[in-house]
């Protein structure tokens, strides 16, 4: 009971004398925004990123979200491993090559291939304004996904999650200096990549 008092009163702190500023996303579609998600087996790949903070996340959380879409249709590539042989790593784009190898390799239909993106964090976590000085940064981030039909080596949907956080105060009309909160670009990244998924679950054929 006391734990969740010094939870309450520091969310009440925190409320009082410190602003939050969440990031804006925008999404982009190349191809496929339309998937069919009801029939074969798809593999997700071992995303990628340049996040040195969370890029397990990406991987585990990108996995737990299509998991929410596909259920027992989704397989790991620890899962494929499991009973055949894979190289150490697959390519985010793929030749028709090394598709025609991946359908022999794996038996699967299709493949769902992740990119994590840090743009900028030049916002860091939390800004206190200093009076007299105009201020402008940003954190920004992206993820791409893109899925490949196995069957007929063909693209099949390319898709993009982009957000970013922007941090300004000018010295203009002597506003108050209030301390602000920011979304970190590796918080971004991941909050991209979810809603991102959730986007391709929305828009789903077969829902």
């Amino acid at each position: 009971m006391i734990f969740f008092k010094t939870i309450l009163k520091t969310f009440l702190f925190c409320g009082l004398f410190i602003s939050c500023n969440t990031a804006k996303f925008n999404y982009f579609y190349d191809a496929g925004k339309h998937i069919d998600f009801s029939h074969g087996k798809w593999l997700i790949n071992n995303s990628t990123s340049n996040s040195k903070v969370f890029d397990t996340e990406l991987r585990e959380n990108s996995t737990i979200h299509f998991k929410e879409i596909l259920g027992d249709s989704l397989f790991t590539i620890d899962d494929i491993r499991q009973t055949k042989l894979l190289g150490n790593t697959i390519n985010y784009k793929l030749s028709e090559k090394e598709l025609i190898q991946l359908k022999k390799d794996t038996d699967c239909d299709y493949i769902i291939n992740i990119k994590g993106n840090i743009i900028n964090t030049a916002a860091g976590s939390i800004y206190v304004p200093v009076s007299g000085e105009d201020y402008y940064a940003t954190n920004e981030a992206s993820v791409e996904i893109i899925i490949y039909n196995l069957n007929t080596q063909t693209l099949i949907s390319s898709s993009q999650a982009y957000g970013k956080h922007t941090d300004e105060s000018s010295d203009f009309g002597n506003e108050p200096s209030i301390p602000t909160l920011n979304s970190s670009a590796h918080n971004i990244m991941l909050t991209a990549c979810r809603r991102l998924i959730k986007k391709y679950d929305k828009n789903r054929l077969d829902k």
